[in-house]
């Protein structure tokens, strides 16, 4: 056990990049700009909900929402990992809100259609 300790403390650094400190809505707006990329670009109907999503759940009126979502899609570039936002997310959000927003999240991710499988005949 010792020796496993000191093989950590002795090994050296891993330089991380240094991320910009996030409030919880800028990050949620930053994961939900990554799960509507995962599929492509932004296209329409993943930045009306976004907006909406936005929009309900801050109490935003539409500019408001649209200048955040922008705000998301230049930090959601700068984050390597869609785990370090989601962490920063579930730490802000309390736990009797989370089934909520999984299921904003989940409207993200489905307000494209449903994805076709590539035709290999």
């Amino acid at each position: 056990m010792i020796g496993g300790i000191l093989g950590v403390v002795s090994r050296p650094a891993r330089l991380e990049p240094v991320l910009p400190a996030l409030d919880d809505h800028v990050t949620l707006a930053a994961l939900l700009v990554r799960l509507a990329r995962s599929d492509g670009p932004l296209n329409l109907a993943e930045i009306t909900t976004i907006d909406e999503v936005l929009k309900r759940r801050l109490g935003l009126n539409g500019i408001a929402a649209a200048q955040l979502r922008a705000s998301g899609e230049t930090i959601e570039r700068e984050y390597p990992h869609t785990e370090a936002l989601g962490r920063l997310l579930a730490h802000e959000t309390p736990a009797h809100e989370r089934d909520a927003l999984i299921d904003d999240l989940l409207l993200v991710v489905n307000c494209d259609g449903p994805k076709q499988a590539p035709n290999t005949t």
